[in-house]
């Protein structure tokens, strides 16, 4: 495009469509029993969003996740403080109230899992199981030494109890 070249591209063999495996209305979990999450050899990250639903309180996506990118995952968007430097250490209660100290609770917008959800992989593309976190809490304390501690006991809407807890020691 902004070279001015032309390039002509060709394609054979089979087109793989992937149907969604999302259903289309609630219940959404997979889940057929309670899980304890194995979080071991697993890395966490956050980033803020800013006040993307009109708030005034930041909101934080974190998240837990395997090393090799295949297992449990964790994902949770959090409401917390006025500002982007806010700490985000703290108890967090799923709540759809948009208060501070609180978790979105998962839901699907068309073929996308949005905010906070639990989801297996059982290889690096293919996603075996899944749950929205429609209640609970999720605990999260960073030290000044950036060590972290995050812990979860929290429900999908099949009410199957999801817990788990991952640490990190700086």
């Amino acid at each position: 495009y902004f070279s001015g070249a032309t390039h002509i591209i060709s394609f054979s063999g089979d087109v793989e469509i992937l149907e969604s495996v999302i259903p289309s209305e609630a219940p959404y979990s997979t889940l057929a029993s309670d899980k304890v999450c194995e979080l071991s050899n697993h890395s966490f990250s956050c980033y803020n969003n800013g006040d993307s639903y009109g708030t005034g309180y930041q909101s934080w996506v974190v998240s837990i996740y395997p090393d090799n990118s295949v297992g449990d995952n964790m994902i949770f968007e959090i409401l917390c403080g006025t500002d982007m430097n806010a700490d985000i250490s703290g108890k967090y209660t799923i709540s759809n109230s948009m208060n501070e100290y609180t978790a979105i609770p998962g839901y699907v917008d068309g073929f996308t899992l949005m905010d906070s959800w639990y989801y297996y992989y059982d290889s690096a593309m293919h996603v075996s199981e899944f749950a929205p976190i429609v209640k609970g809490w999720v605990d999260i304390q960073i030290g000044e030494d950036e060590s972290v501690i995050l812990s979860f006991d929290v429900y999908d809407d099949l009410n199957n109890n999801i817990t788990g807890s991952w640490s990190y020691k700086a």
